[in-house]
């Protein structure tokens, strides 16, 4: 007598061992795999301060290991690292922080925030009878100043720079670039080219392609 399976998932299929239909499920199971499970982890809340960026940020520090987030995390990120570089914060909750710590640590990993604009313009206007404080937040201010003035520059560089036209016929175009006339020995890639020049370059060598076939196509029938 064969045995039956009765779980979930049985099928009716001939078994092995009888000319009979019975609820032997093993080939059904032999084609249909298993998929391979790959665990999806949604980042939990984390305990940092309510001052910290959450994801109204570019990166949300409230979310998951936040220490991992930028590099060397647990000596930037409130928390017992933070506090073993500054002794004056120790048994100090980050919650409650001094607001030029807050206005440190914002600087540094999130000079872009809200957070960080919004302890620095209340700091502002209380330093003006505490010199020492006052040249704390000078000083910060100037290091968040020259970490965008930097970004801005890479950006205009990548951007922004002038870009030089050039006219020429073109000699010759491949996949490694193209080659004119009025500059010769000089290879032009097309990502050094407007859009409408490698628009042209490329309908080159679509018809450059398609006349290599044909003769191709004509060398076999001859």
């Amino acid at each position: 007598m064969g045995v039956l399976r009765q779980g979930l998932g049985d099928g009716m299929f001939i078994s092995p061992t009888e000319n009979a239909l019975s609820g032997y499920s093993e080939p059904l199971r032999r084609f249909i795999q298993h998929e391979g499970f790959s665990p999806q982890v949604n980042e939990i809340q984390n305990q940092m301060p309510s001052w910290i960026p959450g994801d109204d940020y570019m990166i949300n520090f409230r979310k998951g290991d936040p220490y991992t987030k930028v590099e060397e995390g647990y000596a930037r990120l409130p928390g017992d690292g933070y506090a073993a570089l500054h002794p004056e914060l120790e048994g100090i909750d980050p919650e409650d922080y001094p607001d030029i710590e807050k206005l440190r640590i914002l600087g540094d990993i999130a000079p872009y925030s809200r957070e960080y604009q919004k302890i620095h313009g209340r700091l502002g206007k209380q330093l003006k009878d505490n010199p020492e404080l006052r040249a704390q937040y000078d000083q910060i201010s100037e290091q968040v100043r020259q970490t965008k003035d930097s970004t801005l520059q890479v950006d205009e560089r990548h951007f922004d720079a002038p870009v030089d036209t050039i006219e020429g016929t073109i000699k010759s175009a491949s996949a490694r670039g193209i080659q004119l006339n009025e500059f010769p020995g000089r290879t032009f890639h097309l990502s050094s080219v407007g859009s409408s020049m490698a628009d042209m370059v490329a309908d080159m060598l679509a018809a450059s392609n398609a006349m290599k076939m044909t003769r191709s196509l004509s060398a076999r029938t001859t």
